[in-house]
């Protein structure tokens, strides 16, 4: 797979497969006409994929908010000419508005400002002496040069123990052709940024084990992640869109407006390519933060959908979307879907409603995350509670499944024994797995840390499942009998051209999931 293409662009999202991956899938198990179930909807590629390729869906997700970009990228535009036209009176609106934040008198000529770059001051923890680390990091971002991470005064080095200051202004990066031009802000810019008005919006509060990371920074609200401009002008755009009174047109807007949340906070980090990268799964705030104009990002990423949406689908397929628990299919007949493809929470890998509360703050919605199908110690919830909520889920699926109906399971986990909690409900819900052999799912794509370290690249396995008629028993082996298969299942896997640790753990995954109960191994 690769992450990235015009579909996959349109919004981000923690566990986002690409529509490539799902339209295989699809391409295989189903007809035209057919309908296809997705109970963990996420960002709807399930969606997407099936009414490219003509046939129905039925999207459930707990978050609202997933629900909304469900929405977002399953429509079809019908009216073009009046979505432009909205588009063109809320950019002639904004430009006027927001003036002078968008200019900077350069030479005597008003320059747009592309982003701004921020970093922190810090100070050492064994002189006390305050400095900034700035310009050695932005040429090493740059140019590769060597960062002296030490105190200028008395020459501690152990970065990790400096503590951070207040964000500071350091540079503008103004737009100009061909090349880019960069300056200390000027002081007319800064006094006119001090001059705005203070905006506490959104107010929710952070939850959760992940945003404690930035609690140390004073960030412990939503509205904190922000520059106090781009606050400024993502509440006046909310307001504005807010109030289109055509819904499906302002629906529209609020995708896009929602797909630049990310972007333009600040967990947006500067790189060589100076393109906008956040980590994902996570509220990293990076050493310099490249606050990048919203409404640019807007105009850009609302012509990329428009574009996108206009041209995808040849037909309006119905996509229905259910903003509740995958644990109650209640609209779904018994016997009634021809394919279900899952990706469904990882366990303990990723705590979605923590991540989700940016989005969700800022278009007024709220998960009722005690149903959320994850483990995790801060809300109480551990791998019991995984097994028995998800369990509830497998039964719910194996009703709704046709006789002949084929489910495709993506799960990765690098434990075993949170493989063997999916393997024991799918096995007590009478799902028997069909694969040969290992149904790789792998990234093309690196992210920032994976080009830096030795991590893997993102993966995934697939596996299929069919209704069986008797029950599926899997063996419990021994101790000494289990060590004796991995060690045995490890020589195949080379033998058959798997050859990476991932690619071995998978192999081996797939080779016990329908015979054996799973425990621990390692590769």
């Amino acid at each position: 797979m690769k992450k990235s293409g015009n579909i996959y662009n349109l919004h981000s999202y923690w566990t986002k497969q690409p529509i490539e991956v799902v339209e295989k899938f699809i391409k295989f198990f189903t007809l035209e006409g057919e309908t296809v179930l997705d109970c963990f909807a996420g960002t709807g590629m399930t969606g997407v994929a099936a009414k490219k390729n003509k046939r129905k869906s039925i999207l459930y997700d707990i978050s609202p908010i997933c629900c909304e970009i469900s929405r977002g990228y399953t429509t079809k535009i019908k009216d073009y000419n009046e979505l432009k036209n909205e588009f063109i009176k809320f950019k002639n609106y904004f430009e006027i508005k927001f003036k002078e934040l968008l200019y900077v008198n350069f030479n005597g000529k008003p320059m747009r400002v592309k982003y701004v770059l921020y970093s922190r001051d810090y100070t050492c923890p064994k002189c006390q002496t305050l400095f900034n680390t700035f310009k050695d990091e932005v040429d090493f971002l740059r140019s590769r040069k060597k960062i002296q991470d030490k105190c200028p005064k008395c020459g501690f080095n152990y970065y990790k123990e400096f503590i951070p200051k207040e964000i500071q202004i350091r540079e503008l990066t103004l737009k100009s052709f061909p090349n880019k031009i960069r300056i200390i802000p000027p002081q007319d810019f800064i006094s006119k940024i001090d001059g705005l008005p203070e905006i506490k919006f959104p107010f929710a509060h952070f939850f959760g084990k992940e945003p404690k990371r930035n609690y140390k920074y004073g960030i412990k609200q939503i509205y904190q992640l922000y520059s106090k401009p781009n606050r400024v002008i993502l509440n006046e755009m909310l307001a504005y869109i807010n109030n289109i009174k055509n819904e499906e047109i302002r629906d529209i807007f609020r995708f896009a407006f929602s797909s630049i949340l990310f972007n333009c906070s600040m967990l947006s980090a500067y790189t060589k390519y100076e393109n906008t990268v956040y980590r994902t799964g996570t509220y990293y705030i990076p050493r310099i933060i490249k606050d990048n104009n919203p409404l640019d990002s807007f105009y850009s990423k609302f012509e990329l959908i428009t574009k996108t949406l206009r041209n995808i689908y040849d037909e309006d397929v119905p996509v229905k979307i259910y903003n509740h628990s995958a644990t109650k299919l209640k609209e779904i007949k018994t016997d009634s879907v021809d394919y279900i493809y899952i990706d469904p929470p990882y366990s303990d890998v990723i705590n979605y409603s923590e991540l989700n509360l940016v989005w969700e703050s800022w278009l007024g919605f709220k998960t009722d995350n005690s149903e959320e199908i994850i483990v995790n110690k801060e809300h109480h919830k551990d791998e019991k509670f995984y097994e028995e909520k998800i369990g509830i889920v497998f039964s719910e699926l194996y009703r709704v499944l046709k006789k002949d109906g084929v489910l495709t399971l993506i799960f990765h986990h690098p434990k075993p024994e949170h493989w063997r909690i999916i393997q024991k409900v799918t096995a007590n819900n009478g799902l028997k797995m069909i694969n040969d052999g290992p149904i790789q799912i792998r990234s093309k794509s690196r992210t920032h840390s994976q080009i830096n370290t030795s991590k893997q690249v993102q993966g995934f396995l697939a596996l299929n499942f069919i209704k069986s008629d008797t029950p599926v028993n899997l063996k419990v082996l021994s101790e000494e009998d289990y060590s004796t298969l991995i060690n045995s299942l490890k020589d195949k896997a080379t033998c058959e051209g798997y050859l990476d640790k991932s690619s071995i753990y998978d192999y081996i995954i797939t080779k016990v999931y329908p015979e054996c109960v799973l425990d621990n191994f390692t590769v």
